[in-house]
């Protein structure tokens, strides 16, 4: 039958064109399927959330989907970075810090915070829409200074003029100038080169200048200082989540005989400076913080990813942050602790702007109608299993994917099934309908896959046919954390950044006895660090959070 003469699909008409990743052509069966269901609350296991969260954007996006915690996040946008196009989907960190806590959230964290909300707010300006917007319950109940989605990035390229402009934009956006460049956030002038690690990404760039043009852009190592490679472009995110303006420092010098506890802060701040922590206390003068909610278009739609656990993980962050306010925080009536919101009035807002809001649970609840649909237990790598497992789905008419995280590993398991006698090929995206009798193979982030008969699909993802595989750890070893919790990601001869002292290597933990602040023996944990010729460093455990793994790209050179 040709195209010409075969029955319309009702997909066809359903598919609004705005997925584009590689399993995209899995939201088609479930468009149909699923209509009426996503109407209101469904109970779905963990493996069919992604396509009930996918579906729920192209139906009003921007959508923003709330997850307990920020692995549960990454999980979430990896997959729907399969199913949408990696670049329609972001995930939105929270800051590390709590609010009242005099701490600054880290220039990595705003840099990618704040590209979030850029998109958002000036997705003109961005070649792809932002389809989903991933946020850990934190982030989304996180107060926000609505000004910070004025500040836009500073985007260079090579031809670009104005030197001292450019230099004075990077203090603007919080950057910190210093000798050399060894983190995010910070930028160095020597002569006519101009090096800055911009917040939001991989590599430092350093960048060249003849007289008032920009003549070249450069990725340089932040070890070695050495370059890397040319690079077309470079965008450079805020580094502080905070504006300073004129009204800041008035509502500072304000408070100032009000809070002697807060005199150095808000010093700086009537000066028009920053200091360490002042995020919170700029949020409190204000007293005008929103949610990230409010920065979503009319009409955007929520989506609560196992709303019990989002409320359980809420209720402990906002105690946790009452209890350091009342201990910690006093500004004299010149403004009170923001804290964090209510999930209620994130669902308020939502609805308030005209927005669906639908909730998805793996546990069965009134109310919710129940999909169709189960994970995979993990065949760790049992290419017999797998080829059996597969040939008897294929036998059913079932469609069959493998999703797998590499070249390498979609062309193995081909061959792999070839040669069990699976008809078998990898494809670069999934074509609208399946290539009847044989197993796609295709390259995606998806995580865990779908066992969904009722849709007519099996999707077998990296975790399923591998086993789980052990993710990379977060960049920066938290403040707050014990040493023995904060490096179990570490292995020993890793590469690590001491703010202070530079590149060192790994090698492990230990305790030590102290003498105690009551003269008695104590025992304390401490992180192991070796630098050239053997010196060692021992880091104390609640100085942690001087400690950054290494994220050059090339070998570093321990100093």
């Amino acid at each position: 039958m040709s195209d010409r003469t075969r029955p319309v699909d009702p997909d066809d008409v359903l598919d609004p064109g705005l997925a584009v990743g590689p399993l995209a052509a899995l939201l088609r069966p479930a468009r149909t399927a699923w209509e009426d269901e996503l109407a209101g609350d469904v109970v779905a296991a963990s493996a069919l959330q992604p396509l009930v969260a996918a579906l729920v954007a192209e139906r009003s996006a921007p959508l923003l989907a709330v997850t307990p915690r920020t692995a549960d996040a990454e999980a979430l946008a990896d997959a729907l970075g399969a199913l949408l196009g990696p670049d329609r989907v972001a995930v939105l960190p929270p800051w590390e810090t709590l609010p009242a806590e005099r701490l600054s959230p880290r220039a990595e964290t705003v840099g990618r915070r704040l590209a979030v909300i850029d998109r958002l707010a000036h997705p003109e300006d961005h070649p792809a829409p932002l389809l989903a917007v991933v946020a850990p319950v934190r982030a989304a109940l996180q107060p926000t200074d609505p000004r910070v989605a004025a500040r836009r990035p500073l985007r260079l390229a090579v031809g670009a003029s104005g030197f001292d402009d450019v230099v004075a934009a990077l203090s603007g956006l919080g950057y910190e100038r210093v000798v050399q460049v060894e983190e995010r956030g910070q930028f160095a002038v020597r002569g006519g080169i101009v090096d800055v690690f911009p917040a939001a990404a991989e590599s430092a760039v350093r960048l060249e200048w003849f007289g008032d043009e920009l003549e070249s852009l450069r990725t340089f190592g932040v070890g070695d200082q050495r370059s890397t490679g040319p690079v077309a472009a470079v965008v450079v995110d805020p580094a502080r989540e905070l504006v300073v303006d004129d009204d800041l420092a008035g509502r500072a010098r304000a408070a100032l005989p009000k809070a002697p506890d807060h005199a150095e802060a808000l010093a700086a701040l009537a000066e028009g400076r920053t200091a360490e922590g002042v995020e919170a206390l700029a949020l409190a003068l204000r007293g005008d913080a929103v949610l990230v909610a409010d920065l979503l278009p009319r009409g955007a739609s929520l989506l609560l990813v196992e709303p019990v656990r989002c409320e359980e993980r809420a209720r402990a962050v906002a105690h946790d942050a009452e209890t350091l306010a009342a201990a910690v925080w006093d500004l004299g009536g010149a403004g009170a602790a923001v804290g964090y919101a209510d999930p209620s009035e994130l669902v308020d807002r939502i609805a308030a702007r005209g927005g669906d809001v639908v909730r998805v649970s793996a546990l069965p609840h009134a109310g919710a109608a129940p999909l169709g649909g189960t994970g995979w237990d993990s065949l760790r790598g049992d290419v017999g299993a797998l080829a059996g497992r597969v040939r008897g789905l294929l036998a059913g008419g079932t469609r069959v994917v493998v999703s797998v995280d590499a070249d390498g590993p979609a062309r193995r398991v081909a061959e792999v099934l070839g040669a069990e006698g699976v008809p078998a090929a990898v494809v670069p995206a999934l074509p609208p309908r399946p290539d009847g009798g044989r197993v796609e193979v295709v390259v995606s982030t998806l995580r865990t896959g779908v066992d969904a008969p009722g849709l007519g699909l099996a999707v077998l993802a990296t975790a399923d046919v591998f086993g789980p595989r052990r993710r990379r750890a977060g960049r920066r070893i938290g403040s707050r954390l014990r040493a023995a919790d904060a490096v179990v990601s570490l292995s020993d001869g890793d590469a690590v950044v001491h703010r202070t002292h530079g590149v060192g290597r790994f090698r492990g933990m230990t305790t030590r006895e102290v003498e105690g602040i009551d003269g008695r023996p104590a025992r304390r944990d401490y992180v192991v660090v070796e630098y050239a010729g053997g010196d060692m460093l021992y880091v104390p455990s609640d100085q942690v959070d001087a400690l950054t793994r290494y994220r050059g790209g090339d070998e570093p050179t321990v100093m």
